[in-house]
């Protein structure tokens, strides 16, 4: 009876079972998961900032030196400047200015400006017929040529020549004692003497003042 058992070992020993194998216990540590570091690592350094460009600054330039004023008057005679920034302190005073002439009043050609449609024969025949269109005579004194008439100062009541029809009315002691009138021309340069004023005797006024005209200093 020992066949049995033999065929019994053989189907054990060649896996004739069919029950399959159990798996192998699951694991729980997963493969694809990093283990923590916990190494301290060296801190970042901050990037600098990127340099800046920077430009040379211009020297900047010297400053004009300040501006004395107007010079004060050398043996009593003053300069247009002075009177025009220092006026008020001589206001009523007789004095005398030395400068250059820089404008005339001329009568024909202020007539002209306004009748611009006559001729130069045609104007003068209008001013000896009526005198009264012409302004008293009267000029402007600067520091040098150059100076604008707005920046120098006026003279006033400057005597003009005697008409043909003055000489015939008015009396001879008149006549005789006529002012001598002044030979002057624009860039000229002269020395007046008279009275520095705001108003003159015959109705002209400045409030930057005026020169009421009294003689040519030789």
């Amino acid at each position: 009876m020992r066949f049995p058992l033999l065929a019994v070992g053989l189907v054990a020993a060649c896996g004739g079972s069919d029950k399959p194998e159990p798996p192998p216990p699951a694991s729980h540590y997963l493969a694809s998961q990093a283990a923590e570091d916990n190494t301290e690592r060296p801190k970042a350094t901050p990037r600098p900032p990127p340099p800046v460009e920077t430009h040379a600054q211009a020297t900047p330039p010297p400053r004009p030196p300040a501006d004395p004023g107007p010079p004060p008057p050398v043996d009593g005679v003053y300069v247009p400047r002075y009177l025009r920034v220092n006026g008020s302190k001589v206001l009523d005073t007789r004095i005398k200015v030395k400068g250059t002439v820089v404008w005339i009043y001329d009568c024909a050609a202020d007539v002209a400006a306004q009748q611009p449609d006559k001729s130069r024969d045609d104007i003068e025949k209008l001013i000896k017929k009526k005198p009264e269109l012409c302004k008293r005579p009267h000029f402007y004194l600067g520091d040098k040529k150059t100076t604008p008439r707005e920046r120098a100062i006026q003279v006033v009541e400057v005597p003009r020549p005697l008409r043909a029809d003055e000489r015939i009315s008015l009396p001879k002691d008149q006549v005789d004692a006529w002012p001598e009138v002044p030979s002057i021309a624009v860039g000229q340069e002269v020395t007046v003497e008279g009275k520095w004023a705001l108003n003159s005797p015959k109705g002209y006024a400045n409030p930057d003042g005026l020169l009421v005209y009294g003689r040519l200093v030789p």
